[in-house]
């Protein structure tokens, strides 16, 4: 045939093999492009139509080619420095625009925005602010940078340091009076800047980095001093309110002298009818140089606000309660101070009424104190990760890694929410398992190893428990580990006096201090026994490789139905098998000195059946699962220990004593300790005391009649039963203890 024959399968196949290999071509990405519209993009059609226009003016760009437009080009500066720039204008207008935004700035910023960042912003806001003397004295009040607050007149305030006479200086002008709350417009509008400048500056110093700027301004302390001296009168409320929240923030940062206008303004506060300002004031009073190394002593403090702050602790105000508590604790860290409490002051019923917080609000909480197992009751630490045998460490060899460390894990570990190990030790107690092997076995490296703990246990995660210290949280080590199939392992009780290497280098024959527990985990008894014989008492193994009758060496059977058959007991030491050290155990055999092997064998055979006896039995149909006559440790869970109901007061998030009832235990812990040092004269006088044999005596009887009777019965039963507080309690107990209380 002439013409080409075609074979239909080979076209077929062809067609098959085409579609099997067929790829589409990959769809390119589409690009869109936005149409413009006037609400997504006015200034396109602003420049569209200011085009138009000057087209059909005659095109004038030709005619202004180079020049630079008004309204094209720089667009000006930004909101910040738009406001900063407003406020310093001094206009009203500029200033009501500037406020306004850096109300909410402020605020919605705070965290963020920064005095140190916009030079001469405090200086505007503290001007602004100290404008509110106009409304009640007739001055205005001038910034001049000068060093000499004298050669300032009556209206100009030095910029370098605070003026000690600022209160004094705003009193020699004319008095104004305002009248009601109603004022003009223009008043208003004025007023209304003022407290949003005062508003402003206590937002922006809730922030750390603001504080610590702000604090450094003396222009600050004389608008705090002049605000809170101001007659009163409602529309300065607010203002105050603010000026007293901006001295909480500070006054930690701040020494003030007893004649400082700024700490008189503070304690005049304490005679107000106005809680709000009676809680920021003593908040205020109480923080004054907390910042500083030494302690800050508050002077001169008026008899009747000590007497009014005593008497506000049997107010049911928790948020008053804290206030004077902080206060007081303040107050009583230095002795004059508590000198001046006991003379002007019911101290005992003060300290009655604290011993009553020292239980305020506590709620019944059961805990459960963590039982220790015997090993940790032994060498009296913590417990150890288990040490497993070098059959059971062999098993696990053939899994590879992750799944080697993960079944390590599972093994040793249990998950706990409670646990916590550090991540070293977790560490070096997976190299000391495997590392023997790391030939052939390689290991995980540190960081893969850690990351593994977290997949194998849900709950268990790596974290910083303090300066490096790097802990696993969430697992605790199991007192008796478990292999695959939840089977509780078995432990070598046999005591050493060496260990090297998990194993006895030197055994003694008694009990001595300085013996040492195996502490070996098995699968089974019969294992345990074997390295028992093998490893404590070094009995060797039988040379069983025979010769044959041709002369060749004997081929050794695979497999040995008792792996005790090989050992040769007659070969044991005598002192080896002088005495059974398992645990508690004294057993000593009886040896006969023989030169037959069959009786040379039989003390330590007759000593292997006794340590069977104390082996438990690990058979699969054994209905006993008694561990030895030592029992085995349990599982320290979250419900085991010992359940106890205790009295809790609140905790922070640090799980530490907060609230009233820490504050409470710091004043009488000041009061115990102070007391000892002053006593009484007849007339009932105060003064310290000297140390001489009748002013002992006068002390011990004055901390024993204050903190005596039903207040140490308080303080006890409050040990007793508050957990959280045990540590200060403790601390008043020894202070009054000390003081012959």
């Amino acid at each position: 045939m002439n013409g080409i024959y075609s074979n239909p399968s080979v076209a077929s196949n062809a067609t098959s093999l085409t579609l099997a290999t067929y790829e589409p071509k990959p769809q390119l990405p589409l690009s869109l492009k936005a149409v413009n519209t006037p609400a997504n993009n006015p200034e396109y059609y602003k420049r569209l139509r200011q085009t138009q226009k000057e087209a059909q003016a005659g095109n004038p760009t030709k005619k202004h080619k180079g020049m630079m437009l008004p309204g094209t080009g720089f667009v000006g500066p930004n909101i910040y420095i738009r406001t900063l720039l407003a406020i310093q204008s001094g206009l009203p207008e500029e200033e009501e625009y500037a406020l306004h935004h850096l109300v909410k700035i402020s605020h919605e910023r705070g965290d963020k925005y920064r005095f140190d960042q916009f030079p001469g912003l405090a200086e505007a806001l503290i001007k602004k602010v100290l404008q509110i003397s106009s409304f009640f004295y007739d001055v205005k009040w001038n910034m001049k940078y000068c060093a000499d607050t004298h050669a300032c007149d009556g209206s100009t305030l030095s910029g370098l340091i605070s003026t000690d006479t600022v209160v004094r200086k705003m009193k020699t002008h004319t008095r104004i009076d305002p009248g009601d709350d109603i004022q003009t417009l223009e008043s208003s509008h004025e007023l209304g800047r003022i407290i949003e400048a005062g508003l402003i500056i206590r937002n922006m110093v809730m922030l750390e980095e603001n504080a610590q700027c702000i604090s450094h301004q003396p222009l600050l302390r004389d608008f705090l001093s002049i605000v809170l001296n101001l007659p009163p009168h409602p529309i300065l409320v607010e203002l105050q309110h603010y000026a007293l929240e901006i001295a909480e923030q500070l006054t930690r940062l701040l020494q003030l002298e007893p004649r400082d206008p700024l700490y008189l303004s503070l304690l005049a506060r304490l005679d107000s009818a106005d809680r709000g300002m009676l809680v920021t004031s003593l908040r205020a009073l109480a923080r004054i140089g907390m910042s500083f190394p030494t302690n800050y002593r508050l002077e001169n403090v008026p008899s009747k606000a000590l007497k009014n702050v005593c008497d506000w602790l049997l107010v049911e105000d928790e948020e008053l309660r804290s206030a004077c508590l902080d206060f007081l604790h303040q107050f009583s860290t230095v002795v004059d101070n508590v000198e001046a409490l006991v003379r002007d002051v019911n101290v005992e019923a003060l300290v009655k009424q604290l011993s009553t917080l020292l239980l305020y609000n506590a709620k019944l909480e059961e805990r459960r104190t963590k039982s220790k197992s015997p090993a940790e009751d032994d060498d009296g630490g913590s417990a150890d990760v288990a040490r497993l045998s070098k059959e059971v460490v062999e098993g696990l060899l053939r899994y590879e890694e992750r799944e080697r460390s993960s079944q390590w894990l599972r093994m040793c570990f249990r998950p706990d929410d409670h646990g916590e190990m550090t991540q070293i030790s977790l560490w070096q107690a997976y190299q000391a398992a495997f590392l023997p092997y790391q030939a052939t076995h390689p290991l995980l490296i540190a960081g893969d190893f850690i990351k593994n703990v977290s997949q194998t246990f849900t709950g268990a995660s790596a974290q910083v428990a303090g300066q490096n210290k790097y802990v696993i949280r969430g697992i605790q080590p199991r007192a008796v580990p478990i292999d695959h199939r939840q089977r509780e392992l078995v432990k070598c009780l046999w005591h050493t006096e060496h260990m090297i290497n998990g194993h006895s280098s030197i055994d003694g024959n008694d009990g001595t201090a300085g013996d040492q527990e195996c502490g070996e985990w098995f699968r089974d008894s019969g294992r345990m026994l074997e390295h028992i014989l093998t490893a404590h008492l070094r009995i060797p193994k039988k040379n069983i490789q025979a010769s044959s009758t041709d002369g060749t060496p004997a081929i050794r059977p695979t497999m040995t139905p008792n792996p005790l058959m090989e050992l040769d007991f007659a070969a044991a030491h005598p002192e080896k098998i002088a005495k059974c050290r398992w645990g508690p155990c004294t057993h000593r055999p009886a040896i006969t000195m023989t030169n037959q092997p069959a009786q040379k064998a039989l003390p330590t055979m007759l000593l292997a059946r006794h340590i069977q006896t104390h082996l438990p039995d690990t058979s699969p149909t054994s209905a006993s699962k008694s561990r030895s006559s030592r029992p085995a440790p349990k599982e320290t869970t979250a419900t085991s220990g010992v359940k106890q109901t205790y009295l809790n007061t609140l905790v922070d998030d640090k799980n530490e004593a907060a609230g009233l009832p820490r504050s409470a235990a710091l004043v009488l812990r000041n009061l115990a300790r102070a007391l000892p040092k002053i006593s009484v004269e007849e007339k009932g006088n105060w003064k310290r005391g000297k140390g001489s044999a009748g002013e002992v005596k006068e002390e011990e009887s004055l901390t024993k009649r204050i903190f005596g009777g039903v207040v140490m019965e308080r303080i006890w039963f409050a040990l007793a039963h508050n957990f959280v507080l045990r540590e200060e309690l403790r601390s008043i107990i020894a202070a009054v203890t000390a003081g012959g209380g």
